[in-house]
């Protein structure tokens, strides 16, 4: 069966003799034309089929191989030139070796005799055209393919950028490189009023900004994204100029702070990076700034955007490479906290009580926002999950927001996670033994668990071994025997009954795993029992 497309594939029959070339014109219209959407042009010499070719290329070309002036052959070196891609076969009516090693030399992909029939020349001409077809679908997948691409690089990008920002990415590659080879700028932004737990309003925000900065920098932006971390708003700008654009997005940030303090009634804080930035340097960037933000604020700032200069030396760069690795951990328990991974944060919470119990939070900046960051994390998780109680637990080792209570609390918190985790592990294999034992006549295999349960068959069988000390297959053996054995005991059952009661399809089969684990049949087992 022949492939349909909707592409008109152009043929040329050429041949020094009209009524040969007309006649195989009208034997391979008549043939493919609109069965396959197959369009044939017909020419007498090689200079005619050059100048059509030039005009309007073909797909095949079906030529002779002796025509004066100029052969076949000649013809074909000339347009390959031009057009590599075109199907080349040959008609002749001379049996030559030096023609056909010839023409195998021009990549002609059939040398037939002209004496061979009609047959075998509409034969070549749709096995070409099928594989012009089959090649349209190949290009259509691989086109299909590159827009998806195109479509999914944003999300990509994002991703990206959002790893490098928490340091949670290594090495880049070269198309990672190729995306983020722009001029990259940073802007952290803070906002405190009577919104700012709002998500609604934090969207806004960032949406409005990145607006203002498109529509003020134009095509000079190639993209922008936003991030929003609880109450910091970060946005990444790349820009396809040279020029330094530090002081107009200065600007631009003075604005939008204003026009959306007026808006929203909230107060807004902005730093923005003073040079481009590199994507492997984006976190050590972004801690800088936090950190200059968060003083600022701290120090009582006004909300005016501060310029953050990349020159900064000494201890102010010191102190932001040291306290990286806390806002790394800080990152890591919120994103852990919201997956409702509280025991996974126990490293990081750990590292974040060992720094507060080495810095004053009456004198460290830093401190005050690690503690204020962990509480904030700790507290949204233990209300999400009714935990609650604990919290009064915890201050009895000491006020809120000491590294007592944090310690306490964090060990209240692991203890009790670890509980439910345990229970819920319980929970699912006695459900497990229970479907067993309720539907042991049926299949009763790992991946009917798994679709009844809803977990994964690979979860199922080591919850299962963990909890009830063997695999699901051996559980499900034994129960089967110890009803057998009951049956055969107390029922009149015949053995094939049995069988099926127990979730054996094949009698044959249950007397021998009968025999197997007891030394014995069914029916002397029944004997047995009775006498």
């Amino acid at each position: 069966m022949s492939i349909q497309a909707g592409r008109t594939i152009k043929i040329i029959v050429v041949d020094d003799e009209p009524i040969s070339a007309d006649d195989m014109s009208d034997v391979i219209r008549d043939e493919f034309g609109k069965s396959m959407n197959v369009d044939v042009r017909t020419a007498y010499n090689a200079k005619s089929v050059i100048k059509m070719v030039e005009e309007s290329p073909c797909d095949i070309l079906l030529s002779d191989i002796q025509m004066p002036g100029m052969t076949g052959l000649q013809m074909v070196s000339r347009l390959r030139e031009h057009f590599p891609d075109m199907r080349v076969l040959f008609l002749t009516g001379y049996d030559d070796f030096s023609f056909a090693y010839e023409a195998f030399r021009q990549h002609a992909v059939q040398y037939i005799l002209k004496t061979e029939g009609d047959e075998v020349v509409l034969a070549a001409l749709k096995k070409e055209i099928d594989r012009l077809r089959e090649n349209e679908k190949i290009m259509e997948r691989i086109n299909d393919a590159e827009e998806r691409y195109t479509q999914m690089l944003p999300a990509y990008r994002r991703q990206l950028i959002m790893q490098l920002m928490l340091n949670q990415k290594g090495k880049l590659d070269e198309l990672e490189e190729r995306m983020l080879a722009g001029e990259l700028y940073l802007v952290v932004g803070l906002l405190r009023g009577d919104h700012n737990h709002h998500v609604k309003t934090k969207m806004i925000t960032a949406g409005a900004v990145s607006q203002i900065v498109a529509g003020s920098f134009g095509k000079e932006l190639a993209w922008s994204e936003y991030y929003l971390f609880d109450d910091v708003l970060i946005w990444v700008f790349d820009f396809d100029t040279k020029q330094s654009v530090s002081k107009t997005l200065f600007h631009l940030m003075r604005k939008a702070r204003q026009q959306l303090e007026e808006q929203l009634k909230v107060t807004m804080f902005f730093i923005v990076s003073e040079e481009a930035v590199n994507g492997l340097d984006l976190n050590e960037k972004y801690v800088q700034i936090r950190t200059m933000l968060t003083n600022e604020i701290l120090r009582g700032s006004t909300g005016v955007a501060i310029r953050h200069r990349a020159d900064v030396e000494g201890k102010e760069v010191e102190n932001a490479k040291k306290v990286s690795e806390m806002r790394r951990n800080l990152e890591n328990i919120q994103l852990l906290v919201r997956k409702g991974s509280i025991a996974e944060a126990k490293n990081d919470i750990n590292e974040v009580i060992a720094y507060l119990t080495t810095h004053s939070q009456t004198e460290n900046l830093l401190a005050v926002e690690a503690a204020q960051s962990l509480n904030a994390a700790i507290l949204s998780y233990v209300n999400r999950n009714g935990m609650i109680s604990l919290i009064v637990e915890a201050e009895h080792s000491g006020a809120m927001g000491t590294v007592a209570y944090f310690k306490k609390l964090q060990e209240l918190l692991v203890k009790e996670s670890e509980k439910r985790i345990d229970n819920a592990v319980k929970s699912v294999a006695e459900s497990v033994v229970k479907y067993i034992n309720s539907h042991i006549s049926e299949n009763v295999s790992t991946s009917v668990l798994s679709d009844v349960t809803g977990y994964s068959s690979g979860y199922l069988s080591r919850i299962f071994r963990q909890e009830i000390g063997m695999s699901i297959h051996d559980y499900v053996a034994q129960t089967r025997m110890n009803l057998a054995k009951e049956m055969l005991m107390n029922t009149n059952l015949k053995i094939y009954e049995v069988a099926e009661n127990c979730g054996y399809e094949n009698t044959t089969y249950f007397i021998k795993i009968f025999r197997i684990n007891t030394g014995m049949t069914p029916q002397d087992y029944r004997m047995k029992a009775k006498h």
